[in-house]
């Protein structure tokens, strides 16, 4: 391809292979691999058809160096808008991709129509992608640079143009800096693999790839007959249609059996590995080019990685390339880029985003205004550029509490007053929660080690096939009966923790009560979904990264240990959660069928790391279905605020008025010495009217 270069350049292709000679067109032979090989014509059509899918904008660098667009009627964006009379802008970029992957260089000859073909001395109107076969680069004195290139027409026409009239694009040969290197040079072994298998395939098939048995004549046969009984044989049972005939022989002749089934050649493990060499080759995963993955995620995660690892350093090099060989010519201030925004891997996940805004906000890093405009570009609003307090969301610098207001930064700064009774109630609350939660946390470690086993189980199954290894029904089987175990160890002590300031009522609740039995239910299902989600995102992230650093079954069960490692040291976070919302739901609930609670009042946490709008509200009193100030209605709340509920060890105590408590009591006593008769007219139909009466 290249003349009298300095270095000297060895390509291994199956051409040497065979012939015993050197390939006389390389190129040529690495172009057939697209139109050959399945695997290499996916994988180039992948990448070229992304980067033909970004757009790609032309921009004036002012002199303060920000960028302005340019007006469609320039020349230049007219130039890439109607590329020449045969190629449309999609075909330009995919042509070019398809001979960078394929060769390692790609040629376009800059051309403008007013003049001859190859005369170039003004501004492009066309552009053209010349096959790199058809080029060869005559080398200056130095072979720094080549001084111009040769370009072969039709019916072996030549013509030699300057180097200023063709742009190259090229990745790196260290071999030589005239010529690129693809990367079908590097695994041209792979390629010739699975297309060598794919042949034999096809010939098992056809013909079981190999002689599968031989006929045996005694004595000495002539050339015409040895032809004649092979093309009778041949005509009996040759082909896939005529497989599995039963053989007649007569005379001397026997039958040596010398078959192999299919399954004696592994094809498919040999398909299989030359596939994963030529996809890891290109920068691709099994997702991007329509393999089975784990799931959604593992999917998503990997064309977001084939976008931002293997496709953003393409694209890169190519802008580049095109504006110092191309976009020069229209002014030295012209650039090109490929516009990354519009490309749907490489966009931030929306959820992710606002969770990041959030954390930076609330641990006082960003302002509001700050977030607005550089998360969404939004426009700034009146008080966001106070400096946030930790949760509260209380501008810094807010003045102390007047004297007699409760303050809300503990209690050795002044912070809740408690009374006797109070201090009692949190303490007994403290002492149950105590007990259930180191329960709690023992069986939830066991939980997640059961998990590990039946996921390390799936895997060595499996082996590198992940798709069934990360089992969402398999995790809720294991974790459902746990969480119901530690709900109901909590409702119970909720009953008893809930009855204690109401000794004086016989009130009718149990775990087998209606409302508590369906929330029971419904918030352990919950429960084990949200412990199960954050369980396989976490693997999904890890497996994900395994499988694209290419690591053994090894390092991947490492990987699986060191996610359950993280999640046994979250145990207690969740058994405390758990064991709060069992707690507080069910004596809430109890409150709420015992007709004589109507009000609850807060009573913050006595210990030291007291949330200080828990501290807040100490003592706060509001009616039994009304949420409290912080917007949850009791401790620990499912449905509150996760920053408001998590690990919260504030108490309630039931406010019962004295009116409601003698009513209930004189209810009690009615019901207890009324006759049991009933019926109008009746004894107890009189007295029940007489106290009506005195009622009014």
């Amino acid at each position: 391809m290249f003349r009298k270069t300095r270095t000297s350049l060895i390509y291994f292709t199956p051409y040497e292979q065979e012939h015993g000679l050197r390939n006389p067109d390389p190129i040529s032979s690495f172009i057939d691999c697209y139109s050959k090989v399945q695997w290499v014509y996916s994988c180039v059509w992948a990448i070229a058809s992304f980067a033909a899918m970004v757009p790609f904008k032309l921009y004036r660098r002012k002199g303060d160096g920000e960028l302005e667009e340019l007006d469609r009627a320039h020349p230049a964006c007219a130039l890439f808008e109607n590329v020449n009379p045969f190629y449309t802008r999609y075909q330009l970029w995919e042509a070019l991709i398809a001979y960078l992957e394929l060769t390692g260089v790609a040629y376009i000859l800059k051309v403008n129509s007013r003049r001859e073909f190859f005369d170039y001395d003004a501004p492009p109107d066309e552009l053209w992608i010349i096959h790199p076969a058809r080029v060869t680069a005559i080398p200056s004195n130095d072979s720094l640079a080549p001084a111009q290139y040769e370009v072969q027409l039709g019916h072996g026409q030549k013509r030699r143009v300057n180097r200023e009239a063709l742009a190259a694009v090229r990745y790196f040969n260290p071999n030589s800096p005239l010529c690129g290197q693809g990367s079908v040079h590097a695994i041209q072994g792979s390629i010739a693999s699975d297309y060598y298998a794919q042949i034999y395939n096809v010939s098992l098939l056809k013909n079981q790839a190999r002689p599968f048995g031989a006929i045996k004549v005694s004595g000495f046969l002539t050339d015409e007959q040895r032809e004649q009984l092979r093309n009778e044989w041949d005509k009996v049972h040759k082909g896939v249609a005529k497989s599995g005939r039963p053989a007649i022989l007569s005379g001397d002749v026997d039958w040596i059996d010398m078959s192999k089934t299919p399954h004696d050649i592994e094809f498919a493990e040999l398909r299989k590995m030359s596939r994963e060499e030529i996809i890891a080759a290109f920068g691709l995963f099994p997702a991007v080019l329509g393999l089975p993955t784990a799931n959604y995620a593992t999917a998503r995660e990997q064309r977001r990685m084939f976008a931002e690892n293997t496709m953003v350093p393409k694209l890169t090099l190519i802008q580049e390339a095109i504006t110092q060989f191309i976009l020069r010519d229209f002014g030295e201030d012209i650039i090109g880029t490929f516009d990354l925004s519009a490309v749907p891997a490489l966009k931030d996940d929306e959820e992710r985003k606002a969770k990041i805004a959030t954390m930076l906000v609330e641990k006082r890093i960003l302002t509001p205004n700050e977030a607005r405009q550089l998360y969404y570009k939004l426009e700034p609003y009146d008080g966001g550029d106070d400096v946030l307090a930790l949760m509260t969301l209380i501008p810094v610098g807010t003045p102390p509490p007047e004297k007699g207001q409760k303050s809300i930064h503990g209690r050795n700064g002044g912070g809740p007053q408690y009374t006797p009774q109070q201090s009692r109630r949190w303490l007994k609350y403290v002492r149950r929660i105590k007990t259930i939660e180191r329960q709690a946390e023992r069986w939830i470690r066991e939980m997640f080690d059961k998990q590990e086993a039946e996921i390390l189980k799936a895997l060595r199954r499996s082996r590198r096939d992940l798709d069934d290894v990360i089992d969402s029904a398999m995790l809720a089987e294991i974790a459902a009966p746990v969480v119901k175990r530690v709900l109901v160890a909590a409702a119970e002590e909720g009953i008893k923790h809930g009855k204690e300031p109401l000794e004086f009522l016989a009130i009718d609740f149990s775990l087998e009560s209606p409302e508590l039995v369906a929330w029971l239910e419904s918030h352990a299902a919950e429960a084990v979904t949200q412990i199960n989600r954050t369980t396989q995102q976490l693997l999904n992230v890890s497996i994900t990264e395994a499988i694209a650093n290419g690591e053994s079954i090894k390092q991947i069960e490492s990987r699986i240990h060191e996610v359950f490692d993280r999640r046994r040291r979250n145990a207690h976070t969740i058994a405390r959660t758990e064991t709060l919302r069992g707690v507080q739901t069910t004596q809430h609930m109890l409150w709420g069928q015992s007709q004589v609670v109507e009000k609850k009042e807060w009573i913050a946490s006595m210990a030291p790391n007291m949330r200080p709008e828990h501290g807040a509200i100490h003592g706060e009193q509001v009616k039994l279905n009304e949420p409290f100030s912080i917007g949850v209605m009791f401790p620990g709340d499912p449905d509150g605020d996760p920053s408001m509920t998590i690990n919260c060890l504030c108490d309630m105590a039931p406010v019962v008025s004295a009116k409601a408590q003698a009513e209930y009591m004189c209810s009690r006593i009615e019901k207890w010495w009324l006759p049991p008769v009933t019926g109008e007219g009746s004894r107890r139909w009189q007295i029940e009217a007489r106290l009506k009466q005195q009622k009014r």
